[in-house]
């Protein structure tokens, strides 16, 4: 997340006024429950405390499990489903919102709310619940001033939590796209070596198996995968512009087995290092004749 959105972010979370709707509740869904509701006319803090299943915000699709939050606006289209095995048990905080008088970057269209995130995962569940529990009892507390005013301001407390929620989870997967791409870097200036998974997991400050699971989720290969690959695009490289014949190229690169490298090199490029050899010289060949003849 840039600075100033973040900054933008609190702005808005600062100057919106918050109100309470008195329609709140915590709820254990029954066992056929199915949620298909109108579309908001107020804002709901909607909080998975238990259970797992299915969201689909304005068509968005969200697997849902214990900590789980999403601000809904009004005008949202949602849509929920149980795992019949694990029901939900859901807290519901509904709420009015209007733009301050300070907030003067915001257009008319634009709701109070319009910049802050819809889903979120929360980290610190038990302080969330502390909160949406307190929101419980004074959305059920008579409507005098000190209900209003504390309603508004524990509100404000649970929205800065998922605020906080996202902005960490941002920052670790900015974090991680760097620790992938420094990696990346590392393998391909040094294809001829023989990494170890410990040892690039020692490069990323990582635990090795965690390093497979993310380098997979961002990469769409495995780690394995893609050390083989980079060896295998450093040899077209020196068949194609070397004169180092094949069993010195797999030498080089780390094979200590020929007949491996020549069948790895096939399952990625789809022939025989000796034939992607001859297919490139024909080709620049071809080439040279060509302009030769002009």
């Amino acid at each position: 997340m840039e600075d100033t959105d973040y900054l933008n972010l609190l702005s808005q979370l600062h100057h919106c006024a918050l109100a309470r709707s008195y329609h709140s509740g915590k709820a254990k869904c029954e066992k056929d429950w199915s949620w298909r509701p109108q579309a908001l006319i107020d804002y709901d803090l909607w909080y998975v405390a238990a259970g797992k299943g299915e969201v689909w915000l304005n068509d968005e699709h969200h697997t849902i499990a214990a900590g789980s939050c999403f601000l809904l606006r009004p005008g949202d289209r949602v849509a929920a489903d149980q795992d019949p095995d694990h029901r939900l048990t859901v807290i519901f905080i509904h709420f009015q919102s209007s733009r301050s008088k300070l907030d003067k970057e915001a257009s008319l269209e634009q709701g109070p709310l319009h910049l802050f995130p819809s889903a979120f995962v929360i980290q610190d569940t038990v302080w969330m619940e502390t909160l949406l529990n307190r929101l419980l009892v004074l959305d059920d507390a008579s409507p005098n001033e000190l209900e209003h005013t504390e309603f508004a301001a524990v509100l404000r407390a649970a929205l800065c939590v998922m605020l906080k929620t996202y902005e960490e989870t941002h920052q670790q997967t900015s974090k991680h796209h760097a620790i992938i791409r420094r990696l990346i870097r590392h393998i391909k200036e040094n294809p001829s070596s023989s990494f170890t998974h410990e040892q690039l997991a020692d490069y990323a400050g990582l635990s090795s198996r965690y390093l497979n699971t993310l380098f997979k989720k961002q990469t769409g290969v495995s780690l394995k995968t893609f050390m083989a690959r980079t060896r295998i695009e450093r040899a077209c490289h020196l068949l194609s512009e070397c004169r180092m014949n094949v069993t010195q190229i797999a030498d080089t690169l780390g094979y200590s087995d020929i007949y491996f490298f020549s069948k790895q090199f096939k399952h990625f490029v789809g022939e025989s290092p000796l034939q992607y050899r001859s297919r490139v010289e024909a080709t620049h060949m071809h080439t040279f004749n060509s302009a030769s003849s002009r």
